[in-house]
């Protein structure tokens, strides 16, 4: 699995992590919503007063909540962040560039942490559980089992599927606003 298909929150693993206890698991995730909500603030803020101990801190420990969590997308771009950090943190526009996508998934791990606690766990399309039962063959086909999983889609990742639809400039923008703001379920109600 390539770092662009990586899932926002694997369900399965999560709930093996509290045995299988589902109300552990929403309230552990209902924790991790609050103590991260303002995580991208707290990040940003610390960059801009150069206060490098404090972010490195802020990501080390997002590393390990979110690998604990099954949150495998957040939890690979922190390690790349953390691997990454000295390198960037002596460049404050080459940093800003390379956390946007970083920002952005963040916000991706903790709406969809969110969300799960207000979905019936049977039907949560967040689950790692097969969503389609044959492999998807065509672009279009791949963009719609990504967007059922739930997974963070680079900017990379989303224009390899773009060049591959026939959609019209009205309907590009639109799939385009709807991905970026998480909206996945009107995404793919868009691209059927």
């Amino acid at each position: 699995m390539t770092e662009d298909e990586l899932v926002i929150f694997d369900h399965d693993f999560a709930l093996k992590q509290f045995s299988g206890n589902e109300t552990m698991l929403i309230t552990i995730l209902g924790k991790f919503v609050s103590q991260n909500e303002n995580f991208n603030e707290q990040l940003i803020s610390s960059f801009k007063s150069e206060d490098l101990t404090t972010a490195k801190r802020l990501i080390h420990t997002l590393k390990g909540v979110t690998g604990n969590l099954g949150m495998t997308a957040l939890h690979h771009a922190c390690k790349e962040v953390e691997d990454n950090f000295d390198s960037l943190a002596g460049d404050l526009t080459k940093l800003q560039d390379n956390l946007h996508e970083f920002l952005q998934l963040v916000e991706l791990t903790i709406l969809t942490s969110q969300k799960y606690g207000t979905q019936d766990p049977v039907a949560n399309p967040t689950e790692t559980t097969k969503i389609q039962e044959t492999e998807p063959e065509t672009e279009k086909q791949k963009l719609i089992a990504a967007l059922q999983r739930n997974e963070f889609l680079s900017d990379k990742k989303l224009e390899q599927y773009l060049s591959a639809l026939t959609l019209s400039p009205a309907d590009e923008e639109e799939l385009r606003k709807l991905i970026d703001d998480f909206e996945y379920p009107a995404a793919i109600s868009l691209l059927n």
